[in-house]
């Protein structure tokens, strides 16, 4: 109960965040980050490395709302974690975060950047249980991880509501052939990008055009899958 309280305090406080900052910064897209809404970033990092270790970069140079992005797309995980533990709370999960950003070779471990912070947080609070005689076993969800679900369902069910959409044509068959290689195979924002030929913010920009379109059939397709 304290880590679902704790989760729902912090998605208030990134709501604070985003009536702030509803777009990406102007600083940000200096240094490569693709425009638009803020509050889509936060489910695609986990599929694109580069602006996830560029965001990386950016908050180790001390910009903070880098950093809080970086810990919104991380918290589901975390939340996870904390959950599971019934040794920790969230905080100590966030805490553990916060400080591994700021320590990230981002430079050298440019690849799963989002699902390695996770991990190491999840190191770095198993280690401290061992000092203190406390003893964390979490398993391991099922990659991929945090993935935006284009109608809000849970995870296993992304493949059928992408069929759906296709069938009933409401997103572009291109969006859609993007949509099969990020949430069905898996493939990194890059990876994407090289199979269609077309660029990583291009991709990003497919999925969320076509997100925001399945969010407006959203119980027309959890009814019908």
């Amino acid at each position: 109960m304290r880590t679902a309280v704790a989760y729902e305090q912090l998605n208030k406080d990134w709501y604070r965040v985003l009536c702030a900052n509803p777009d990406v910064p102007g600083r940000w897209m200096m240094v490569g980050v693709a425009p638009g809404p803020m509050d889509d970033m936060v489910g695609y990092l986990w599929s694109d490395d580069v602006t996830s270790a560029k965001l990386v970069l950016l908050a180790q140079d001390k910009d903070e709302l880098a950093g809080r992005l970086l810990l919104q797309s991380m918290a589901r995980r975390l939340a996870w974690y904390a959950g599971r533990s019934a040794k920790y709370e969230l905080a100590e999960f966030i805490s553990a975060a916060w400080e591994r950003v700021a320590t990230y070779p981002a430079a050298t471990r440019s690849t799963n950047v989002m699902v390695n912070l996770c991990l190491d947080c999840l190191k770095a609070v198993s280690r401290a249980a061992a000092k203190d005689g406390r003893e964390i076993t979490v398993d391991q969800p099922p990659e991929p991880p945090q993935q935006p679900d284009p109608a809000g369902a849970s995870y296993p069910r992304v493949a059928e509501i992408i069929d759906l959409a296709e069938r009933r044509a409401l997103v572009p068959r291109a969006s859609i052939a993007v949509l099969r290689s990020i949430y069905d195979d898996g493939l990194s924002g890059q990876q994407a990008a090289e199979r269609h030929g077309m660029s990583p913010e291009m991709v990003r920009y497919r999925c969320s055009s076509a997100i925001k379109k399945l969010r407006v059939h959203r119980q027309e397709l959890l009814m019908a899958a």
